[in-house]
């Protein structure tokens, strides 16, 4: 998609989708302002962001211009993941309604309404194509951000310890370094999405001038914000694509000069100045110079407490969530404090509630294999970047992270688009739509009669 494309999209949105797309080209503005809940919490742009989001998707759901798609299994998996979610925050909050509980409680539920949203949302390729460009043009605030700190000076530095290799950490303007992370991976996973669908469809939607000037964009950020977590998610979604370019000769040609050229070389280089000073610590934990209890930049500490603290509950707890617990740690235990979103996900909604949250996440998988290449590679990087983010932080509590993921998983639903002759002989009103131009689904064709082709 092209920006000019892009625009003609943007237009023929009703508002009940054209408020979403709104959201995202704000959200890496309004994220900086989070310090204002130091003064106070009410006031706090992203908790009313957050309100005023649940409040625009039930507005919309309820809308003419948003369509109620048929359920599937996928979707049954997450309804009953998201009902151990809604009754166990319930309760906490009816029991300790304290500021803490109830942030936690909007930010568990915030996904909820996205997804369900999304699923509206996302008719076709042209509406995910659409989200995925908005992120493009999002991340342009995030770009001259980064580029400031490299050519002026950290706006507000983090001083990385000896055991983490040290330096200084960019975090911009925001709370920290993950929402600079979702922006970089964003554009990495556009960037290989869009090498593989011109590679299929033969269709030149960007030059190589811009490709390039989006990967440099990913390296320095990579370099900047030194996580190893976004690292991972990186050479996960590399490794990937490489996997995928040997479908055909001219793509095995492609992955053989990577591998045997670019990972000996500039591959090794990266791992070394770049990768392990941020894991040797975990490579002397391996090793058993240091404490288990050291691994992962220290968390373990908090996972091994908290876990201890829930095997000590009765049978029930351990099922179906936290939440009757009573327990005064019940507060930390489903909050961003954890850094891992699968025990994150298993105190608050138990062992079944995490259970059908593994079945969704697996079935958004199964789904990806019905689909062309470049949506399956889309869909099945989209649940690893779930996967390997949660393992040490918390992607379900980032909403603008989720806009995206949720959009994709959305389209993993859909049939794949019929050709022209099946489009006439099946759907005329859609027919009658490429006839008169783009973005007249939304409009009344029956009165455009249109001819079947015999």
């Amino acid at each position: 998609m092209k920006f000019s494309e892009w625009k003609i999209w943007y237009r023929e949105l009703p508002w009940a989708k054209k408020w979403f797309v709104i959201l995202i080209l704000i959200r890496p503005i309004i994220d900086p302002f989070f310090f204002l809940k130091r003064v106070e919490v009410y006031y706090s742009p992203l908790n009313i962001l957050a309100l005023l989001t649940i409040i625009f998707i039930v507005l919309s759901l309820n809308s003419k211009y948003l369509q109620n798609k048929k359920r599937s299994m996928t979707d049954f998996y997450f309804f009953i993941w998201g009902v151990f979610i809604i009754i166990n925050s319930s309760i906490l909050v009816i029991v300790s309604p304290t500021i803490n509980n109830i942030q936690n409680t909007s930010k568990s539920i915030l996904p909820l309404f996205l997804y369900s949203y999304t699923k509206r949302f996302i008719e076709d390729e042209r509406d995910l194509e659409g989200i995925f460009f908005t992120f493009l043009i999002a991340a342009i605030f995030p770009f001259f951000t980064l580029c400031y700190e490299y050519l002026v000076g950290p706006i507000d530095p983090q001083i990385l310890s000896g055991a983490r290799g040290g330096g200084t950490r960019f975090v911009g303007l925001y709370a920290d370094i993950f929402n600079y992370a979702i922006y970089i991976i964003s554009v990495i996973l556009f960037i290989l999405y869009t090498i593989l669908k011109r590679r299929e469809s033969k269709s030149l939607t960007m030059t190589q001038k811009k490709i390039f000037l989006l990967f440099l964009f990913v390296i320095l950020g990579l370099i900047a914000i030194k996580h190893v977590a976004t690292w991972s998610v990186f050479i996960m979604l590399i490794g990937l694509f490489t996997l995928f370019q040997f479908t055909n000769l001219r793509g095995w040609v492609v992955g053989l000069v990577f591998i045997f050229l670019f990972l000996p070389f500039l591959g090794q280089y990266i791992y070394e100045s770049q990768i392990h000073p941020l894991v040797k610590k975990e490579l002397r934990v391996a090793e058993g110079e240091e404490g288990v209890e050291r691994s992962f930049n220290g968390r373990m500490t908090r996972w091994i407490k908290y876990t201890g603290v829930w095997s000590d509950t009765p049978l029930y707890i351990k099922l179906f969530g936290i939440g009757p617990s009573g327990l005064h740690e019940a507060t930390a235990m489903i909050s961003g404090h954890m850094h891992n979103d699968f025990l994150r996900i298993l105190f608050l909604t138990g062992l079944w509630g995490l259970t059908f949250y593994f079945i969704f996440l697996f079935s958004v998988l199964i789904k990806s294999f019905k689909k062309r290449l470049h949506h399956k590679f889309l869909i099945i990087s989209s649940v690893f970047i779930i996967f390997l983010y949660s393992v040490s932080a918390i992607p379900t509590f980032y909403p603008n992270l989720l806009y995206l993921v949720y959009a994709i998983f959305a389209y993993a639903s859909l049939k794949e688009p019929l050709n022209e002759t099946q489009k006439e002989g099946r759907y005329p009103w859609q027919a009658a739509a490429a006839v008169r131009g783009p973005g007249n689904r939304y409009r009344n064709y029956s009165k455009f009669p249109v001819k079947r082709k015999i």
